[in-house]
């Protein structure tokens, strides 16, 4: 079962290649349509099935690819719950918080 501390490495890893894709995407170099893109997309697949259940990989890619604003001076999305009282999701520790139930 995977760890917090193996978990908050896991994320802080994709978010450093995320930037890394921007960064030569700033360079008009498109690394996410190459192979490559396929190939890291199916690494966190799998990563990501093997330690969590479907709803903890939905909440992880949310707050990877969904929680941060499209366009920059806009605020992050939020996520609410059934009472539409907002859940912190504004660190790691936030995310683990939610996912940690949905370990396998």
């Amino acid at each position: 079962m995977v760890t917090k501390e193996q978990f908050a490495e896991i994320i802080n890893t994709v978010i450093a290649f995320n930037k890394e894709l921007d960064r030569w995407d700033d360079f008009g170099i498109d690394l996410f349509n190459l192979p490559l893109g396929d190939i890291t997309a199916r690494m966190s697949e799998l990563t990501y099935t093997n330690l969590f259940t479907d709803e903890g990989i939905d909440w992880i890619n949310w707050w990877l690819y969904e929680k941060p604003a499209l366009f920059k001076g806009e605020a992050d999305n939020q996520a609410y719950d059934e009472n539409n009282n907002v859940i912190p999701t504004d660190t790691i520790d936030d995310l683990w918080n939610i996912v940690e139930k949905y370990r396998k």
